[in-house]
């Protein structure tokens, strides 16, 4: 009180509390700056609010890329979304050494070196060596990352909590990449375990077809285990496959051709870089009809006043599918779609969703239920895009490609007794093909319920 009373008849404190005439800038006596408090304390509290807001809203989501592609995609999306890094809630596993520079040579421009130190090793991770000869195999990685502490403790500074409601982690997993496989689904049970409601959302990106019998076997595994059939582990996965991804194309806005390096991080964005994107509904869409795997379609720069319709546009796309699906066992679509304002506001978002309800119903015999997510965006065209999610088709379907790889590398392992060596158990793999059988059975059976019901 006395203070203050002295604040008021004129005079500054210092930190020391030595009274000062007011407008000088330092104090008299022993020389350190002077403080208004009531304002710092103002703008402090300012200050606090502001990044409680931010902490709490960017806490809600939380990102992880695995390995070298899941990294690149994850760092390329949180350069993309800001100037600045407001908070860190994302963590690149395993990121190539390149990218790793390319991103801290990008926090650097728009962050003070203490910052960028701070956001560098909170964000990025690199994964203990494992000591073991099959270490390009999920099962030593997932051995070795077993025993890293530090992982631990990473998971939980991005902002992993049990007292966030309605928490989603997003992976970006390129599934034959050792790490993606081995340590994925690993780190998604440690988060179920520090918040049982959270939910996962796996963007998953299978092998091509010239890769190696290994990373077809990583891949095979670690569908399955993100599956988990004693336990729903991951809410929803969104499969590609590697060949499909990389064929795909595109033209601009300017009439420039597109290739997969643009194309995909244009997909991520849209489904994970709109803010509009209401994720969670999308989980509880997932939940309510008991389906986890999704086969993307895309289709990029479309002209609506050519096409017409959002359902002409699906019709032409839906010809080339990032994975293979069964018009018969569409259980749930759902869509994203970028529209340009004037679009919009021409022929009403109402009649859009109209455009998609009846292309469905056409399309899909079992359908259960749709979902259609308009982004609004200001520019000066009328070319659209859309990210469809099909939920419903069998896991063996997708996974077909992969299996003679996968069955060829098992052989391997069991003829040369190699379980050991690949810190492997016949146990593990008879539970990889359950999982994958287990929901297939389900989706089975939800299909024929659904057909009998109509």
């Amino acid at each position: 009180m006395a203070a203050e009373q002295v604040h008021k008849g004129g005079f500054t404190l210092c930190p020391s509390g030595h009274k000062n005439a007011r407008g000088l800038a330092t104090c008299a006596i022993c020389s350190l700056p002077l403080i208004e408090f009531k304002e710092e304390l103002a703008s402090a509290v300012k200050l606090i609010r502001s990044l409680t807001a931010v902490f709490s809203r960017s806490k809600e989501v939380v990102k992880f890329g695995l390995g070298g592609a899941g990294s690149k995609l994850l760092l390329n999306l949180v350069a993309g979304q800001a100037n600045r890094v407001s908070s860190i809630n994302f963590l690149a596993i395993g990121a190539d050494e390149g990218d790793e520079k390319v991103f801290k040579d990008w926090l650097s421009e728009v962050h003070t070196e203490d910052e960028t130190d701070r956001i560098y090793r909170t964000g990025l991770h690199r994964l203990k060596r494992s000591k073991d000869k099959g270490g390009g195999v999920w099962s030593s990685t997932l051995k070795s990352a077993t025993k890293d502490k530090q992982l631990d403790d990473k998971i939980r500074r991005i902002g992993i909590s049990e007292s966030v409601e309605e928490q989603i982690s997003i992976f970006f997993a390129p599934l034959g990449e050792n790490i993606t496989s081995g340590v994925g689904p690993l780190i998604l049970a440690k988060i179920k375990n520090i918040n049982p409601d959270a939910s996962g959302i796996v963007f998953a990106i299978l092998p091509s077809e010239e890769d190696t019998d290994q990373t077809h076997f990583n891949a095979y595994c670690a569908l399955s285990r993100f599956l988990k059939s004693d336990e729903r582990l991951a809410d929803i996965l969104i499969v590609s496959q590697g060949d499909a991804l990389r064929k795909m194309i595109g033209i601009d806005r300017s009439g420039r051709r597109l290739s997969s390096d643009i194309l995909i991080p244009r997909i991520v964005d849209l489904i994970f870089g709109q803010n509009e994107v209401d994720l969670a509904e999308m989980v509880r869409l997932a939940r309510s009809y008991r389906v986890q795997v999704f086969s993307p379609v895309y289709a990029y720069g479309r002209s609506y006043e050519i096409y017409d319709k959002i359902g002409n546009i699906l019709d032409h796309a839906i010809s080339f599918p990032l994975s293979p699906f069964d018009y018969d066992s569409v259980v749930l679509s759902i869509a994203i779609a970028r529209v340009p304002e004037k679009i919009v506001d021409k022929v009403g978002e109402k009649r859009l969703q109209e455009q998609f309800n009846e292309w469905n119903r056409k399309r899909f015999p079992v359908l259960k239920g749709t979902s259609l997510k308009v982004v609004r965006v200001n520019e000066n065209s009328d070319r659209i895009d859309v990210l469809l999610l099909l939920g419903g088709s069998s896991i063996s379907d997708i996974i077909r490609p992969h299996k003679d790889p996968y069955k060829r590398f098992r052989a391997y392992i069991e003829n040369l007794d190699l379980w050991g060596e690949f810190a492997l158990t016949e146990d593990q793999l008879k539970k990889i093909q359950s999982g994958i059988d287990t929901y297939d059975k389900g989706m089975a059976r939800l299909i024929r319920k659904t057909a009998s019901a109509t």
